[in-house]
């Protein structure tokens, strides 16, 4: 057990760094929990005021449209520059203007309104859409009958479709899940970069000619040796799961709904053990700590960017998608994919990342057999 003990001190040489660089990432993942929401959803009036200067049906039934969902506020007179004032105040969302001529200007196809709003707030969209709504209708009904009839047009507008609001619950659900789910997948590439540096610079150390030289002339064999240094990084690899895992849930431990932990829990496990096996290739090729710590970024940041973990998969274009699913990180990141995953979805794409490891830890013996060999020789 000497070589496992090796490396255990070889890490804990680590630990300032761990905890510096573990602190930022729960710094970070603090502040990306707090813009997730799952409020439901809720209706919300305009605050309106409308200045009418005629006496006319059509005046009046513009009023009566935007009362139906909004609050009104009719008035004759008005100063201009206050109405502006009021409303980049944040006072009103909007104003409308009905000219004194609104009958014939509409007939003659003229603007008979004047509309105030504050093109920054959503209320201006609104307002222009409620407004062009109603004179569209009443063109129509119009042109098809040659008078205006405010209230066919207001029978027509009251009119609508059924919408089915989306259950505050399930919303809940689904916002909690994607909070999570961005977190695991920021973790999993943070668990991949952290262990190909960490563990690459405590092998250079492990592997300087001196330690190396009194294994290759010892009696341990390849396998022994290969398996005390595994067992000594799967520590290593664990405690990190363990650390990400259960600092998600203590961030998120009131927006849990949905979220599939146990998939999670693999997922971590399984991409940590990947990329031990992976990095037990690299050492077996180099000990170069520059070189592996390039190799470490290369790697881990390539295959975040292909896997979808900083972009969403969705953006990335059709040949991105089909190199990604030849990655171990978007295998990973399908562990647990949606919020009512079952283990026989999941079961692909775990078998894959086992088989990822399987790989990894074959080529890694063969190379490592290989130089002791050599030196044999």
């Amino acid at each position: 057990m000497t070589v496992f003990k090796g490396m255990l001190l070889h890490f804990w040489r680590y630990k300032i760094m761990v905890i510096i660089v573990t602190f930022l990432f729960f710094g970070i993942a603090v502040l990306f929990a707090q813009n997730q929401s799952g409020e439901a959803f809720e209706t919300s009036s305009m605050d309106i005021k409308i200045v009418n200067e005629a006496d006319s049906e059509i005046a009046d039934g513009l009023i009566d449209h935007l009362s139906t969902n909004n609050d009104v506020d009719v008035v004759n007179d008005y100063d201009r520059d206050q109405v502006v004032e009021e409303i980049y105040l944040m006072e009103i969302d909007g104003a409308v203007v009905i000219d004194e001529n609104i009958e014939s200007k509409f007939v003659n196809g003229a603007s008979a309104v004047e509309l105030f709003t504050d093109p920054r707030g959503t209320g201006s969209i609104h307002l222009n859409n409620e407004v062009s709504k109603y004179f569209r209708f009443l063109d129509a009904d119009y042109n098809y009958t040659g008078t205006v009839d405010t209230e066919n047009t207001l029978s027509t507008l009251e009119h609508g479709i059924t919408v089915n609001i989306a259950d505050p619950e399930n919303t809940a659900e689904a916002s909690d899940f994607e909070g999570m789910k961005f977190y695991t997948n920021f973790a999993g590439y943070i668990i991949m970069l952290l262990l190909l540096m960490f563990i690459g610079n405590i092998m250079t150390e492990f592997n300087q000619p001196e330690l190396r030289d009194r294994v290759r002339v010892s009696p341990l064999k390849t396998v022994s040796y290969t398996a005390q240094i595994i067992s000594a990084q799967s520590i290593m690899g664990i405690f990190s799961v363990l650390i990400l895992f259960f600092g998600g849930i203590f961030i998120r431990w009131d927006s849990l709904d949905g979220v599939p932990l146990d998939k999670i829990f693999v997922a971590l496990l399984l991409i940590s053990l990947f990329t031990l096996s992976l990095q037990f290739v690299i050492s077996s090729l180099t000990t170069n700590k520059f070189l592996i710590n390039g190799i470490a970024n290369f790697i881990s940041i390539g295959m975040a960017f292909l896997s979808g973990i900083f972009i969403p998969e969705e953006v990335l274009g059709e040949t991105v998608q089909n190199i990604a699913r030849f990655l171990p990180l978007y295998h990973f990141t399908q562990i647990y994919a949606e919020p009512g995953i079952t283990w026989s979805d999941s079961f692909t794409h775990v078998t894959i990342l086992l088989l990822f490891i399987i790989v990894m830890l074959i080529i890694g013996i063969i190379f490592e057999n290989k130089r002791k060999s050599s030196f044999n020789l």
